[in-house]
C-alpha cells in the first residue's frame, strides 16, 4: 500500500506516475492538488507516506509545496520532485531547500527505486526518532526517581544522624567509672556518624546530580579569593 500526494497540474502525467507506481508493486491510493490551498487541506485531512511534485506549474513550483509541507503537521515526508524541465541548478537548490529527490519524466523507470528507498529513509529516521524519544522518557523517568528517593532517604537518615550525635553526648558524660567501658562505644558511635555523614554527602550529590539534569540548579554566585 502507498498512499501519495501528487502536486502536478497535468492529467496525464499524473496518470503516468500512477501508472509507473503501481507497475512497480504498489497498491496505491493517491490525491492530485494543483495549489498550495488543496496541498494544505490534503496535507490536514489524511495521513500520506510520500509527496510527488512536479517542479514547475501555472500558480504552484515545487519549492511552494515544499514550503507548505515544511510548515505541516506532516513535515517529516519524503518529497520528490518529478519533473520534466529541472535543470542541474534547480534541482540542487530543491535538495538545499528540503527535497528528498528528484526523477526526471523522462526517466520515470526511476521513480519506484526513489521511492522505496525515500520510504526505507523515512521509516529509519522514524525509529530512530522514536527510540530517541523512548531514550529520553527513560532518562527522565530516572533522574525523576534520584529526585524523589534522594529527597527521602534524607529524612531517615537526619533522625539517624541526631540519634548518633545525642547517644555520643551521652557517652561523654558518663561517669568516671564507666569511662573505660564508654570509650569503646564512643569510638563506634563516631565510626558510625561518619559514616552517616558521608553517606549524607552522596545523598546531596545525587540531588545536585539530579537538579543539573532536570534543570533545576540554582548557583549562588560570589567573589572568591584564589
Amino acid at each position: 500500500p502507498l498512499r501519495v500526494l501528487i502536486a502536478e497540474d497535468s492529467e496525464d502525467d499524473y496518470l503516468l506516475v500512477l501508472w509507473e507506481l503501481r507497475r512497480g508493486g504498489f497498491e496505491v491510493t493517491s490525491r492530485r492538488v494543483q495549489s498550495a490551498g488543496e496541498m494544505r487541506r490534503a496535507l490536514e485531512a489524511e495521513d500520506w507516506d510520500i509527496v510527488l511534485s512536479d517542479y514547475s506549474m501555472p500558480q504552484f513550483t515545487a519549492l511552494d509545496a515544499l514550503a507548505v509541507l515544511q510548515v505541516s503537521p506532516r513535515a517529516e515526508l519524503p518529497f520528490v520532485i518529478v519533473s520534466g524541465s529541472i535543470g542541474e541548478e534547480s534541482a540542487v537548490s530543491a535538495l538545499k531547500a528540503g527535497a528528498s529527490n528528484f526523477v526526471m519524466k523522462n526517466n520515470l523507470d526511476r521513480l519506484v527505486p526513489v521511492v522505496q528507498r525515500e520510504l526505507r529513509d523515512a521509516q529509519v529516521r522514524r525509529e530512530r526518532e522514536e527510540a530517541f524519544a523512548a531514550l529520553e522518557e527513560a532518562v527522565r523517568v530516572r533522574d525523576e526517581f534520584l529526585s524523589i528517593a534522594s529527597h527521602e532517604l534524607k529524612t531517615p537518615l537526619t533522625a539517624v544522624q541526631l540519634q548518633l550525635q545525642g547517644l555520643r553526648e551521652v557517652l561523654r558524660k558518663e561517669a568516671p567509672e564507666f569511662r573505660a567501658a564508654s570509650s569503646t562505644m564512643e569510638m563506634r558511635v563516631g565510626r558510625a556518624v561518619r559514616s552517616t555523614a558521608r553517606l549524607g554527602q552522596l545523598i546531596e550529590n545525587l540531588l545536585d546530580v539530579s537538579r543539573i539534569t532536570m534543570g533545576r540548579m540554582k548557583l549562588n554566585l560570589e567573589e572568591f579569593d584564589l
